[in-house]
C-alpha cells in the first residue's frame, strides 16, 4: 500500500510544481510518472486480490487514520490514476492560451480532486472517509467555478448544495451505523448485527447520500448544471469517476447492513430504471454536447443502480448466482462508461477549441478536417451505445442475462423490469449517439464556426482517442475480466463465485469469438464491395428532387433529428411552444426549440417559493434572540427523544 500513498504524494508534488511554476513541463512530467507509476501498482495489488492494511491512532472521536486497499479499492484506483494521467495530458495543451491565474486555479484544483478521491477509495474509517468526501467535493467547487463566468458561479453553489446534503447524509449514515461500536473502522462496522429499522434508516441515508453523488433522479440537478462549466479534462474526472464514487460508496456500505429488505431493490431498481430512460430523453433535447453527455452520466448511472437493485433483489431471494451476475453487469459497465464518458468531455473541449462552439445544430462537416477527433467520436460513440464488441456491449448483455434469469427464477417482475429498462434505454442511447455523431462531423457545415476548424495540439487528440480506443477493444477482454472482478463480487456476495465466473468465461469468450467472426466478414465483404462497385462507379451531381439550388440548411439538425421522439414523450421532455406570427404578411422567420428538464424546474420553483418564505417566518428576523435559544432547545429535545426511543 506503501507504493499507492508514493503515487498520491507523487501527484500532490506534481500538481505543486504545475501551480507554482510557469513553464509546466516539469511538472506535467511528474504528474504522468506518478500517475502511471500508481497505475502499474494497483494494477498489481488487483491481481494478487490481497487486502492490505494500515492503521494509526487519531485523536478525533471514532477516528483512525485506518487504510485498506482490496480489490475494490484497486479497481477504482486504476480509473483513477489511469483517466488522471490521461486528463492532465490532454490539460496541458487545453489550457495554454488561457490567463495565468486561471491557470493555476485549474491545476490546483485538478490536483486537490485526484488526491481527495484517492483519499475516499482507501479510507477504512467513518471520519477519514467524510473528511475525503469533503475534500472531493471542496476542489470539484473550485474547479466548477474556475472558468470564471456566471454559469459557472451559479452552477458551482448548485453543486456545493447537493455535496453539502449528500454529506449530511453520510454522516447521519454512519452515526447511526456506528451508535454501538467503539470506533467507525469500517472491519468493526461491518462485523456488526444492526436492527430492523436501524438497518431500514441506514439505507435511506446512504442512498440519499451516495445517490445525490452518482446523479440519480430527482438528485440530478446539479450534474447537468456543474459539469459543462469545468474545464474538459475536470469535467473528464468529474463524469468519468466522481459520480461513481456514489455507486462505489453502496458498493462499500450496504454489505454492512447484511440480508437486505427486499423493498431495497424495488427503491433501487425504480431509481434506476427511472433515471435511465429519463435523463436519455433529456440528452436528446440539448444543444450542448457537454449537457448532453452530463445527462448521458445520469442515465448511466441509473444502469448501475439497476445493476445494484438486483443484485440487492437476488440477496434477498436467496439467488445469488443472479446476485452475482449483476455485481459483474455493474463493474464492467462503470469500467466501460469511466472510459467512453472521459474520451467524450475531451471531444467536446476539443470541439469548442476548434470551433468555438459545443452546439451540434452549428456544426456539420469536421469528419475531414478533424479526422483524429472524429475517429475518437466514432469509437466513443460506439462504446456508449453498446455496440460490439464495446465494453458496454458485454455489460449491457449481461445486465439483460441477469434479468432474464431473475424472471426464471420466480423474479418475473423485477426481472422484466430491468429487461425493459435496459432494452429500452439502450436503443434511445444509440439514437442520441448516432445523431449527436452525424450532426457534428458528417455532412456540410452548417454555420462560419465550422467551416475553417483550427487545428489541434496532439497532447488534446491523443488523450482523446486512446481512452475510446480502451472503451471499444477492452469489449474483446471482457471474459478475463470476469476473472479480475471475481474476488470484489465474492467480497461483495459472500458466497463463492467461482462457478458464476467460468459460465460468464464461457460465454463472453464466445460472444467475442462471434463478434469477432462477423467483423471481419462484414469487414471483407464491404471491402470486396466497396473495390467492386469503385470500378463501374459514375461519379456525377445529386439529384435533388427538382430543387436546383441545395443548401446546407436542408440537412437535419440534431434538434430536428430528435423531434419526432420527444414530441412523442412530450410530458417528459416539455418544450417551449413556437411563438405566432402577429404579422398580417409573411416575414422571414426562424423556428428554435428548446427542451426542459421537468424536475430541475419544478426543485428550482421549489426554491424560489421557499426563498419568499423566509423573510416571513420569525426565526429569519434579527433581533429574535429567545426565539434563537428555544429553537436550539427544541432542536436538542428532539435529538435526545431520538436517541432515548428510537435507539
Amino acid at each position: 500500500m506503501s507504493e499507492v500513498l508514493l503515487a498520491l504524494l507523487g501527484i500532490l508534488l506534481a500538481g505543486t510544481v504545475m501551480v507554482a511554476l510557469p513553464n509546466r513541463r516539469l511538472g506535467l512530467a511528474l504528474f504522468e510518472l506518478a500517475a502511471l507509476f500508481g497505475l502499474a501498482v494497483s494494477i498489481r495489488y488487483w491481481i494478487e486480490g490481497e487486502t492490505l492494511t494500515l492503521r494509526w491512532p487519531w485523536g478525533l472521536p471514532f477516528a483512525s487514520l485506518s487504510l485498506a486497499l482490496d480489490p475494490l479499492a484497486c479497481f477504482f484506483l486504476v480509473l483513477l490514476f489511469l483517466l488522471s494521467a490521461l486528463a492532465a495530458w490532454y490539460g496541458y495543451g487545453y489550457t495554454q492560451h488561457q490567463h495565468e491565474t486561471q491557470k493555476r486555479q485549474i491545476w490546483a484544483c485538478f490536483t486537490g480532486l485526484v488526491v481527495a478521491m484517492g483519499l475516499v477509495m482507501l479510507a477504512a474509517n467513518g471520519v477519514l472517509f467524510l473528511l475525503g468526501w469533503e475534500l472531493m467535493s471542496l476542489s470539484a467547487f473550485f474547479l466548477v467555478r474556475s472558468t470564471g463566468s456566471e454559469k459557472s458561479q451559479a452552477a458551482s453553489w448548485s453543486f456545493l448544495v447537493a455535496s453539502h446534503v449528500s454529506g449530511a447524509a453520510l454522516v447521519g449514515f454512519f452515526f447511526v451505523v456506528g451508535q454501538e461500536a467503539s470506533s467507525l473502522d469500517f472491519a468493526l462496522l461491518a462485523s456488526q448485527t444492526l436492527p430492523e429499522t436501524t438497518k431500514n434508516l441506514a439505507f435511506f441515508l446512504a442512498l440519499l447520500g451516495f445517490g445525490l453523488k452518482a446523479g440519480l433522479v430527482p438528485g440530478h440537478f446539479w450534474l447537468p448544471q456543474a459539469h459543462p462549466e469545468a474545464p474538459s479534462h475536470g469535467s473528464a474526472l468529474l463524469s468519468g469517476l466522481m459520480i461513481k464514487l456514489g455507486i462505489y460508496g453502496l458498493l462499500r456500505t450496504l454489505p454492512w447492513l447484511s440480508m437486505p429488505a427486499p423493498w431495497w431493490a424495488w427503491v433501487l431498481l425504480t431509481l434506476g430504471g427511472f433515471s435511465a430512460f429519463f435523463a436519455i430523453l433529456q440528452a436528446h433535447g440539448q444543444d450542448d454536447w457537454k449537457r448532453a453527455l452530463a445527462y448521458s452520466s445520469v442515465e448511466n448511472m441509473g444502469l448501475a443502480s439497476l445493476g445494484l437493485g438486483l443484485w440487492v433483489w437476488g440477496t434477498a431471494a436467496d439467488q445469488r448466482e443472479i446476485a452475482a451476475m449483476a455485481l459483474f453487469a455493474v463493474l464492467i459497465h462503470l469500467l466501460s462508461h469511466a472510459l467512453a464518458k472521459g474520451s467524450f468531455f475531451l471531444l467536446a473541449g476539443c470541439l469548442d477549441h476548434a470551433t468555438g462552439t459545443r452546439n451540434p445544430d452549428l456544426l456539420g462537416g469536421l469528419g475531414r478536417p478533424l479526422g483524429t477527433t472524429a475517429t475518437a467520436a466514432m469509437l466513443a460513440a460506439t462504446a456508449m451505445s453498446g455496440l460490439p464488441p464495446s465494453l458496454a456491449f458485454f455489460s449491457e448483455f449481461l445486465l439483460l442475462y441477469a434479468g432474464v434469469q431473475a424472471v426464471l427464477s420466480g423474479g418475473t417482475l423485477s426481472g422484466t423490469w430491468v429487461v425493459g429498462s435496459v432494452a429500452l434505454t439502450a436503443g434511445v442511447a444509440a439514437f442520441a449517439f448516432a445523431k449527436l455523431y452525424a450532426a457534428t462531423f458528417l455532412g456540410e457545415p452548417r454555420s462560419e464556426k465550422s467551416h475553417s476548424p483550427h487545428s489541434l495540439p496532439s497532447s488534446m487528440e491523443a488523450p482523446t482517442l486512446l481512452l475510446a480506443l480502451l472503451a471499444v477493444i477492452l469489449g474483446l477482454a471482457s471474459p478475463w475480466l470476469v476473472k479480475a472482478f471475481s474476488p470484489i463480487v465474492q467480497a461483495a456476495t459472500s458466497v463463492s463465485v467461482e462457478g458464476v465466473s467460468a459460465s460468464l468465461f464461457h460465454l463472453f469468450s464466445t460472444l467475442v469469438l462471434t463478434a469477432g467472426a462477423a467483423m471481419l466478414v462484414g469487414i471483407v465483404a464491404t471491402g470486396a464491395l466497396f473495390l467492386g462497385l469503385r470500378r463501374r462507379a459514375v461519379l456525377t451531381a445529386t439529384w435533388g428532387c427538382g430543387y436546383l439550388a441545395p443548401s446546407p440548411r436542408m440537412q437535419y439538425t440534431s434538434t430536428a433529428s430528435s423531434q419526432p421522439l420527444l414530441r412523442f414523450l412530450q410530458p417528459l421532455v416539455p418544450a417551449d411552444p413556437p411563438r405566432p406570427s402577429r404579422t398580417l404578411f409573411p416575414t422571414a422567420r426562424t423556428l428554435a426549440l428548446s427542451y426542459r428538464d421537468p424536475v430541475v424546474q419544478s426543485l428550482a420553483t421549489l426554491r424560489q417559493t421557499a426563498w419568499q418564505l423566509v423573510p416571513r417566518i420569525p426565526l429569519g428576523k434579527p433581533g429574535k434572540v429567545s426565539l434563537y435559544v428555544l429553537f436550539v432547545a427544541l432542536t436538542l429535545v428532539a435529538l435526545l427523544f431520538l436517541e432515548v426511543f428510537l435507539w
